[in-house]
């Protein structure tokens, strides 16, 4: 996911979650952005959550490219499960042509709520 930042984004970060869990984001093709007000940057984003242990950061270092390929893994099946707005709108296209029963109208905002 494209993601904004006001500086560089570093490669990874991890963010602990309670006492167990770490979320872990990294960033990938950071590009500045010049702007008449400053620079931004952005970057793409994939997001992991995982167990978190002390030595995690050396874990990561160690193995990068396999962290960040899990981390892409995830991601993909996340979007994957979603349906984009596109897909939803074009369901409700289809279910509701002519004139649509009440049923129908009320499966549409059923799909609209669903997100």
């Amino acid at each position: 996911m494209k993601t904004e930042f006001s500086a560089c984004p570093s490669p990874y970060k991890i963010e602990r979650i309670g006492e167990h869990s770490a979320k872990i984001s990294f960033a990938e093709n950071a590009l500045e952005i010049k702007t008449e007000t400053g620079s931004r940057w952005e970057a793409d984003v994939y997001e992991l959550t995982t167990a978190y242990t002390t030595n995690i950061e050396g874990r990561i270092e160690s193995n990068y490219d396999a962290w960040m390929s899990r981390a892409k893994d995830v991601d993909a099946e996340r979007n994957a499960a979603e349906p984009t707005l596109e897909q939803r709108v074009s369901e409700i296209e289809t279910l509701v042509k002519g004139t649509p029963t009440y049923g129908e109208l009320l499966e549409a905002v059923n799909i609209l709520l669903e997100a």
